[in-house]
């Protein structure tokens, strides 16, 4: 053994040590983020589910262009209360939240302004999902959502209008859970 080890090249030993210390920390880190992965794809599929009732309105609202940019918080407070019972997925920060739905209620003011209609339903599912990134405590999910919205004018008559949305969810790690810290959507753009 003691003539193996002057006659080896302690360069190529010392390379191959290293590629093994690379391979071992590679399948560890893989094992742990397919771990991970699972649980934001929980994460992030509950939410999408859950968050149809923020794109419905059982509640007729006044839909003239001036009521629907004035609404105040007092007028959107269902959709906040809606908005909160989703607290379980999302960071503890009031601000998240409050941004949150802030965009549920641009999407109200588009449809009040641009149509004078309001959406009675709403159905989402996701076609396209894909983590781009998890790194130390933090990950970036793109999917691609199929969205199909009834919507009801004042006279009741009711119309469907399905799209194709994408969003990116941004998620991080809070006290051994997956929380959702922001989401960008392109529905305001593509829609309506």
């Amino acid at each position: 053994m003691k003539r193996w080890l002057q006659r080896a090249n302690r360069g190529e030993v010392l390379l191959l040590l290293l590629l093994v210390g690379v391979v071992i920390y590679c399948c560890i880190d893989a094992q742990h983020n397919r771990k991970q992965r699972d649980r934001i794809k929980e994460v992030v599929y509950r939410h999408v589910e859950e968050s149809t009732t923020l794109y419905s309105f059982p509640e007729i609202p006044d839909l003239s262009p001036q009521n629907a940019f004035d609404m105040s918080n007092e007028d959107c407070a269902p959709l906040y209360d809606r908005a909160l019972a989703l607290n379980r997925d999302l960071a503890e920060n009031e601000a998240i939240r409050q941004e949150l739905a802030n965009k549920y209620v641009s999407i109200l003011q588009v449809l009040a302004v641009n149509f004078r209609m309001y959406p009675t339903a709403c159905t989402r599912q996701i076609t396209a999902f894909n983590i781009l990134e998890i790194y130390h405590d933090s990950a970036t999910v793109r999917l691609e959502i199929e969205n199909s919205f009834t919507l009801s004018d004042k006279e009741g008559k009711n119309y469907v209008n399905s799209l194709t949305s994408n969003e990116d969810y941004y998620l991080l790690m809070v006290d051994g859970q997956w929380k959702i810290i922001s989401i960008d959507s392109s529905i305001l753009s593509d829609s309506f």
